[in-house]
């Protein structure tokens, strides 16, 4: 499957939102601070904010895709938006699941 990320952002919950992903709308270089695990990521100039976004192909598992590391504090809520494009759907699939994943450390650990 192909996908075409348009637009991310976390942000701590709160009354006044503070962007936690850096480069989180695409316009800057990519490879400065997402990684694209298992798969390619290239600038897309299909956009929903801005003018850029990242498209993910080559996916080698199904979890492959975009990710980036950043801090968190504990007993905080933490808000993620993305819009999402499919370019090529499956055949008889009426519709996909999209996952995020979340994996967490604490002082390092696992």
């Amino acid at each position: 499957m192909l996908i075409l990320l348009i637009l991310c952002s976390l942000v701590v919950h709160s009354h006044t939102a503070t962007e936690l992903l850096q480069n989180a709308d695409f316009e800057q270089d990519i490879s400065g601070h997402w990684h694209c695990n298992g798969c390619t990521v290239t600038k897309s100039s299909t956009h929903y904010h801005g003018n850029y976004s990242a498209m993910v192909t080559h996916r080698k598992a199904n979890w492959a895709g975009l990710q980036q590391t950043l801090s968190v504090t504990g007993g905080k809520t933490y808000v993620y938006r993305g819009y999402i494009k499919v370019l090529n759907t499956l055949s008889g699939h009426m519709y996909h699941t999209m996952d995020l994943m979340a994996r967490m450390s604490v002082n390092g650990s696992l």
